[in-house]
């Protein structure tokens, strides 16, 4: 007998709840899918690659693809803070009354405050302010 799937409008998400419905479906398949299959799935917007065997290079398609997609979704880069910068910014989080997940947000409001006062930030500077207050993120 044959296993057949037909996608849900909503498939369950990583938590094993409803999630939304993902923008691609791919199906992989080592040996070539019966056409009526193939064409079912396909019908339901699911891409189908079959009879990939185990030559890799039959999986450029996919490949392709899912790096397209990648491309489009920001990259998360790791930036190493010292010890009393990271805990300033944790401070300043709370201080905005914000949870502890979104430092990433307070950094992207520093850097456009930042950005948007660049003379008065340079004044700062030049004149060693920073080294000054850093110890005691309430001044």
């Amino acid at each position: 007998g044959t296993a057949f799937y037909r996608c849900p409008k909503n498939p369950p998400d990583s938590s094993g709840g409803v999630g939304q419905r993902p923008k691609k479906f791919y199906l992989l398949s080592r040996s070539r899918v019966p056409k009526h299959i193939r064409s079912d799935l396909e019908d339901n917007g699911v891409t189908v690659i079959d009879g990939v065997g185990f030559n890799y290079k039959r999986i450029k398609q996919l490949a392709e693809s899912l790096v397209k997609i990648a491309k489009k979704k920001s990259i998360k880069t790791r930036i190493g803070l010292s010890e009393e910068t990271s805990e300033a910014l944790r401070h300043l989080a709370q201080k905005l009354g914000l949870p502890e997940s979104k430092l990433d947000e307070v950094i992207k409001i520093l850097v456009r405050y930042a950005l948007k006062n660049l003379s008065e930030l340079k004044e700062l500077f030049m004149e060693g302010k920073f080294d000054k207050g850093a110890k005691n993120p309430d001044r």
